[in-house]
C-alpha cells in the first residue's frame, strides 16, 4: 500500500502548516515500515532540507517533486541526484502556473541532470 502525505504550506483555508512538516514522517515510516510513503512537494517552500533524512533513512520513503516548477528543483533540492531514485515526477496538472506536463519535462530535461538520474526520476521511480 502506498499513501501519499501533502507536506509543506498550503493556501487552502483550514489547513494547518504544521501538518506539513516532512519530519513528521519519520514516526510513520518506522511505526509502518512495510507502507510505502510519499512526500508531496518535498515540504516547499520552507522545510525543503527536511525530507532528505527520512528518505535516505527508510527504504519506504519517496519524494514527490509535484508543485515544484521544473527550472527550481535544483535550488529547493541542491541533493536532488543523491536521492533521484527515490523521487517521483509530478506536475500538479492542471492547476495555475501549470502550462502542461510535457511543458514540465522539457525544463526537467533543461537541468542538466544525469541522464540515469533523469531516468529515475521520470520513469522509473
Amino acid at each position: 500500500m502506498t499513501v501519499t502525505f501533502r507536506t509543506g504550506t498550503s493556501v487552502f483555508p483550514r489547513a494547518r502548516i504544521k501538518y506539513g512538516d516532512p519530519i513528521l514522517l519519520d514516526d510513520v515510516a518506522v511505526d509502518f515500515a512495510e507502507l510505502k510513503i510519499v512526500m508531496a512537494h518535498g515540504g516547499r517552500p520552507f522545510s525543503t532540507q527536511q525530507p532528505f533524512f527520512p528518505i535516505r533513512r527508510h527504504r519506504n520513503v519517496y519524494l514527490d517533486i509535484s508543485g515544484i516548477p521544473p527550472n527550481r528543483l535544483l535550488d529547493y533540492f541542491p541533493r536532488l541526484l543523491e536521492i533521484s531514485e527515490k523521487t517521483i515526477f509530478g506536475s500538479d496538472w492542471p492547476t495555475v502556473g501549470v502550462e502542461s506536463i510535457g511543458h514540465n519535462v522539457q525544463q526537467m530535461l533543461r537541468l542538466g541532470l544525469p541522464e540515469q538520474s533523469l531516468s529515475k526520476i521520470l520513469y522509473t521511480s
